[in-house]
């Protein structure tokens, strides 16, 4: 019997999970039982589509934060850990070995991506 066909939102998660790996489509594509010619077919309309949809460059602001100007303990930001400022004034702490498609996922869905 045929597997179902996977829809435009699940290869693009499966490209984001390739890029993340850093393994070759040849290989990352045989572990999964999918055909890597694909999976590279679908990256290509992926990064197009994700192209048209993005400016060409973003700004952020970098700023330097003291630990004595912090308030509370709990503001206190952990030892390799950034704030990512959002728009709209929220503010994601980020530690060191974060889960880097979970955090996409997180900000797309603050931003309304």
């Amino acid at each position: 019997m045929a597997r179902p066909r996977a829809s435009a939102a699940e290869w693009a998660k499966r490209v984001r999970g390739w890029r993340a790996s850093g393994d070759s489509a040849a290989v990352y594509a045989e572990q999964r039982g999918w055909n890597a010619g694909t999976l590279t077919w679908w990256a290509s309309r992926v990064g197009r589509a994700k192209t048209r949809a993005e400016p060409a460059v973003a700004f952020v602001r970098v700023v330097e934060r003291r630990e004595d100007a912090v308030a509370t303990p709990e503001e206190r930001p952990q030892a390799g850990a950034i704030e990512v400022q959002l728009g709209r004034g929220r503010t994601i702490r980020v530690v060191q070995g974060v889960d880097v498609e979970l955090l996409r996922a997180v900000v797309d869905a603050l931003e309304a991506r």
